[in-house]
């Protein structure tokens, strides 16, 4: 058999467990290790969103306001927001959603007067 011939072999087998492993479920890793004080930052994101099931840009930097100083901080919280599925919306989302909420509260309402 030919170098050639064995190399594309190597190749081909190696794609299909790529294959295979890219097929499987994502894999979960347990929370960083993180300084008590940006621990404490994180947890008050994450009660933040769990109660709306979003958070904002905005709520994060009035949290952390210097997070460009603390990236590996910044990866670990998004990768927790992401873990219990809290979303990261812009500020400009969160009002478009405030609009549509009065919207629907007055249509109820002409409907029970109605």
């Amino acid at each position: 058999m030919s170098k050639t011939l064995k190399k594309t072999k190597t190749i081909s087998k190696k794609a299909g467990i790529k294959k295979s492993l890219s097929a499987a479920r994502p894999v979960t890793f347990p929370p960083k290790k993180l300084k008590p004080e940006d621990e404490a930052m994180v947890q008050a994101v994450l009660k933040r969103g769990r109660e709306r099931g979003f958070i904002t840009h905005n709520e994060i930097l009035q949290i952390f306001p210097a997070i460009e100083r603390k990236v590996e901080v910044l990866e670990e919280l998004y990768r927790r927001l992401e873990d219990e599925d809290i979303d990261i919306i812009a500020q400009q989302e969160l009002l478009e959603l405030k609009v549509a909420e009065k919207e629907v509260k007055k249509k109820k309402k002409v409907n029970l007067e109605g």
